[in-house]
Order: C-alpha cells, then sequence, then structure tokens
C-alpha cells in the first residue's frame, strides 16, 4: 500500500512539472530547445517507443565515421562501396546492443556509488532521445563528401581545409550538445544535481570503454 502511494506521489509530481509545450509530435525539435522538459514527458508517457530505432541509427552513424577514416572517396570503386555498406550494417546492429549494455551499466552505477533510483529502462530512454543531435550530423556527411572529392580538393585546397574545419565544428557542437541532453535527462531519472549526474554519465561510460577494449585486447593476445 505504500508502495502504491510512493507511485501515485511520484506520478502527480512528475505531471505537475511537464511542460505543456512538449507534445508527441514536436519532441525532434523539443529534446534540442527543452532537454529537460522532453525527457519529463518522455518517461511519463512510460513507452521505449522509437529506442530502438534511435539507437540503431546512432550506431549507423557512429559506424559511417570509423567506415569513411578507411575510405578513399577520390576513387569511388565498387568494393568500397560494399564495404561502407556491410561496416555500417554491421556496426549499427553491434552498436544497439552496445547501447543497451551502457544504458544498464549507468543504471547500475548511479544506484551502487550516488544511490540513485533510475532504471534501466529509463536510461534508455534517455540515452536514445540524448542521440538526436548527433543525427543531425548525418547531414554533415553531404558537404564532407563533396569537400573531400578530387575535383574539390584539386580545385580549391585551402578553401576546402576551411570549409572541413568549420563542418568538424559543427560535429563538435552537436556531440557536445548530445552529452548536455543525456546529463539533463540523467538529472530528471536520478533527481540528482549537475555534477553528480555528469558523473553519473561520464564515469560509466569510461569503465564501458575500458572494458571494451580489455576485450578486445584479449582477442588480439589468442
Amino acid at each position: 500500500m505504500e508502495n502504491e502511494l510512493d507511485s501515485f506521489i511520484d506520478n502527480t509530481d512528475q505531471e505537475s512539472h511537464l511542460d505543456p509545450s512538449v507534445t508527441e509530435g514536436n519532441l525532434i525539435v523539443s529534446i534540442l530547445t527543452k532537454p529537460t522538459a522532453t525527457i519529463r514527458f518522455l518517461l511519463h508517457l512510460n513507452t521505449e517507443k522509437h529506442v530502438l530505432l534511435l539507437f540503431f541509427l546512432a550506431a549507423v552513424r557512429n559506424a559511417f565515421d570509423q567506415v569513411l577514416e578507411k575510405v578513399d572517396f577520390t576513387t569511388g570503386s565498387d568494393y568500397q562501396i560494399g564495404y561502407i555498406v556491410g561496416g555500417v550494417i554491421g556496426g549499427g546492429l553491434f552498436g544497439v546492443v552496445l547501447y543497451y549494455l551502457y544504458a544498464s551499466l549507468m543504471a547500475a552505477f548511479g544506484r551502487w556509488v550516488f544511490n540513485g533510483s533510475g532504471t534501466s529502462s529509463q536510461f534508455r530512454v534517455v540515452l536514445a532521445w540524448s542521440v538526436i543531435p548527433v543525427l543531425f550530423g548525418f547531414a554533415l556527411y553531404i558537404p564532407q563528401y563533396f569537400l573531400t572529392s578530387a575535383e574539390f580538393v584539386t580545385e580549391s585546397e585551402y578553401l576546402g581545409s576551411i570549409l572541413l574545419m568549420l563542418v568538424g565544428v559543427a560535429q563538435l557542437t552537436l556531440a557536445i550538445w548530445s552529452i548536455v541532453i543525456m546529463v539533463k535527462g540523467t538529472q530528471v531519472v536520478q533527481r540528482f544535481d549537475g555534477w553528480k549526474a555528469f558523473f553519473n554519465v561520464i564515469l560509466p561510460g569510461i569503465l564501458f570503454i575500458v572494458i571494451i577494449v580489455a576485450i578486445a585486447m584479449s582477442f588480439t593476445l589468442f
């Protein structure tokens, strides 16, 4: 009975803090402009709708970054096209698994270290919607492809370098805003202050990277 009363009080408290300007129809815009209010709204819906899709798209985007580093766009061979498609799809599927694991790690870390109450499901929602700014970075691949083409590099190397730098700054800005959304979402989930939420995001991420690197290195030893 006490747990039901606590749940009712929590739900009532969440409803009183909902921003009426945030609706299901403008989530993509509101997560960029009103991340805290949007995360509250999403958690109030109590659904993981679109989480899997957003994870996959974000993982595809990350995999695309890795593939681009190994591809020479000045040749454009069929082999490279196949390499890009295979690498992106495979990386996307693997990335989804990593996102799910990372959400669980964030929930466990916050509970053990900071006595938080956020669940893995809630962190999946936070993680999924925090990748929206990074997904906008997909649009930057169009100028990046043009700027690295053989024709453009030959005609205007100096201008190309400047424009590529601007594209890089835009990508960095989007990545930083993605982290900001993640931290603000963690504040909502855990009811933490800013610094606790920041460490709840960053420290599990560092630990996660260490684990992945250790696993990868262990395979290379055998």
